[in-house]
């Protein structure tokens, strides 16, 4: 690159970077014959040059500056930015965007045939919230109470209500990503407490559930915090364990199976608890379905021999 090659670069990118802080604070309006041509082309939301401004201070970071020429004295330019609002001292969101422009020199000075600009999705969120309120410090208050009770309601949704572990559809989304992702070391565990529709028919569902939430924090207090726990439905639980060599997964089975009979105290200690293990194929890949009818099959084999135990599908 010439030297005047480099100052028409430095000029352009220098242009540029003054209008966009200008445009996006709604300093500068499409159609200012400052920066463009008398029939420029536009093509921007409303939203973004009617309300930005209003969202707290804007500091704007330029990320990447690229241009090229297309023509005598007509470049192409497009930059990245780093678009931070700053609502208060601790209040502040960071979002991405990005401007393209067709610039030609006329006259002597940089002028603005055509304009594209982004809109940051983080904006949008953001002046989703602009009717509730004029003062940006509330509008940062509001949407982050919004987000707080947004993440608290997909949380709810993932939980089973009784036990505070997860249900069967947010442990099948977890456990089948796992495995589309090439997992190869794992266990899937199926538990089913045994004698509990006695207790249920004997005592009351009241009774039936102190068990349920017993034994749901039996399986928290002895699995890792990274294990998928859940409460399929009934009485009927899963653990799936990540990279677990073979001897951890026994113990942790054959201890289930021993610490089981102290989470209640009589007249309900007859529960036990009978434990189907699949592990993973040598030549093939499941899903969540298949290991569950795996492990299935071999929970019952223990049923068939007593109960209280663990077996393995073979």
């Amino acid at each position: 690159m010439t030297s005047a090659q480099c100052n028409l670069s430095l000029d352009i990118k220098a242009f540029f970077e003054e209008f966009l802080n200008l445009y996006y604070t709604g300093e500068v309006l499409p159609g200012d014959d400052r920066y463009f041509i008398s029939d420029a082309y536009i093509f921007d939301s409303l939203r973004t040059t009617q309300s930005f401004d209003k969202l707290g201070k804007t500091i704007i970071q330029v990320d990447d500056f690229n241009y090229r020429s297309l023509a005598p004295n007509v470049f192409e330019t497009c930059l990245n930015l780093c678009v931070q609002k700053v609502f208060s001292s601790d209040e502040s969101s960071a979002m991405t965007a990005q401007a393209t422009a067709v610039v030609i020199i006329k006259n002597d000075s940089l002028k603005i045939t055509s304009l594209h600009v982004s809109v940051p999705t983080e904006l949008l969120d953001y002046l989703d919230f602009m009717p509730l309120t004029k003062d940006f410090h509330d509008l940062a208050k509001i949407k982050s109470e919004f987000d707080r009770r947004t993440r608290q309601l997909e949380q709810e949704l993932m939980v089973d209500p009784l036990t505070g572990i997860l249900h069967r559809g947010a442990a099948k989304k977890q456990i089948d990503e796992f495995l589309q992702q090439n997992g190869k070391n794992y266990a899937f565990m199926l538990f089913d407490l045994d004698h509990f529709k006695q207790v249920n028919d004997t005592f009351g569902h009241i009774a039936g559930d102190d068990i349920l939430i017993h034994f749901s924090r039996l399986l928290q207090n002895n699995f890792r915090s990274n294990d998928v726990i859940a409460r399929l439905g009934g009485d009927e639980f899963i653990v799936f364990m990540r990279n677990a060599p073979l001897e951890i997964i026994e113990k942790r089975a054959a201890r289930i199976c021993e610490l089981v009979q102290n989470i209640v105290e009589e007249p309900y200690n007859i529960i036990s608890v009978s434990i189907g293990i699949a592990l993973p194929p040598q030549n093939a890949s499941l899903e969540f379905e298949e290991l569950y009818s795996r492990a299935d099959k071999a929970l019952y084999a223990v049923k068939n021999s007593g109960r209280n135990a663990y077996h393995f599908y073979a």
